[in-house]
């Protein structure tokens, strides 16, 4: 009966995990999700990827250690997958002309004023050019 029950959570583990590369995919293409978000994480990711091989697993290394290599796997898949979506994604947008480059803002004179007020917040010390 235990090994039916520990059976049974490897095979839901295992289940769940193969769906990382779906949800996250879903993500890059909703645009909640950028693979350089997913690459800056990724110390964080395996830390908590452990933590649930460890949750879930019976107490065995070696079940553990088979759990986190199949889903950290899965997790760069994912950041490939993320990654080649949001190519797409921007060559789309781009096509229909609602793709703006970040650098649109830097040759904003609103932002360059917005820019001048905080830094003189930040420095109380600082004198504007008009006085």
């Amino acid at each position: 009966n235990e090994s039916l029950d520990i059976t049974l959570k490897m095979i839901v583990a295992f289940g769940l995990c193969f769906q990382l590369p779906v949800l996250l995919t879903l993500l890059g293409k909703a645009g909640l999700a950028t693979a350089a978000g997913l690459r800056g994480t990724r110390k964080y990711a395996v830390v908590g990827i452990l933590v649930v091989a460890a949750l879930v697993t019976p107490p065995d290394v070696t079940t553990q250690l088979i759990l986190f290599t199949v889903v950290y796997g899965l997790y760069e898949i994912s950041i490939f997958l993320v990654a080649r979506v949001e190519k797409q994604r921007e060559e789309t947008l781009r096509e229909e002309g609602l793709w703006f480059e970040d650098d649109d803002e830097e040759d904003d004179p609103l932002m360059d004023a917005f820019d001048q007020d905080e830094d003189a917040e930040d420095d109380p010390g600082m004198v504007e050019k008009g006085e």
